[in-house]
């Protein structure tokens, strides 16, 4: 009689295991979602731009700083002549190391993300043996917040006394603003 609730016993154990069992195996059930997305940036992710005024042209004159002894004429001006591009005329240098600073304003109008600006950011085509476009000394890297400015300085300098009246020299400087991330 013990043999028989034994045996009764385990196969009700056994019973119970394998319906847990088969159970499990039935309510188990692997549902797969499969998709795709893709971020694109909109129209006011990242705008950085000069503070140009198409509305009034005298807002957008920038005002220099000179230096060891040269004197700013009526032929030397800066501006902003639209959002992305400006001009620089600096003339009449007469002695080596004359220099003018030309503070060019930056504005990150970007709804979230802030803008790096390196020294090596900072492209300036050669100028001749006389005339030198460069970043103003001390500049290394700016950063400027999404809705703040900031600003980089480029100084013209003449580097020898001329003897003669040199021709205009050409120079093209690039600013190249990276996005960054708002920590």
């Amino acid at each position: 009689m013990n043999k028989k609730k034994s045996m009764t016993g385990l196969f009700i154990i056994l019973a119970v295991l394998f319906i847990g069992i088969g159970y499990a195996a039935v309510s188990n059930v692997t549902l797969t979602i499969n998709g795709n997305a893709r971020v694109t940036p909109g129209d006011s992710s990242f705008v950085v731009h000069f503070p140009y005024d198409s509305n009034t042209d005298s807002n957008n004159n920038i005002t220099g700083t000179a230096g060891n002894g040269y004197a700013v004429t009526a032929n030397t001006v800066a501006k902003y002549t639209s959002d992305t591009t400006g001009i620089i005329n600096a003339m009449d240098f007469t002695k080596k190391d004359e220099y003018i600073d030309f503070p060019f304003v930056i504005k990150n109008d970007s709804d979230e993300l802030g803008a790096t600006i390196a020294a090596a950011d900072v492209s300036i085509s050669a100028g001749n043996t006389y005339l030198q476009a460069e970043l103003a000394p001390g500049f290394t890297t700016l950063n400027i917040a999404h809705g703040s400015q900031g600003t980089v300085t480029i100084r013209v300098k003449c580097l020898k006394t001329p003897t003669t009246v040199q021709d205009l020299t050409n120079f093209t400087v690039t600013i190249t603003a990276h996005p960054a991330e708002a920590s």
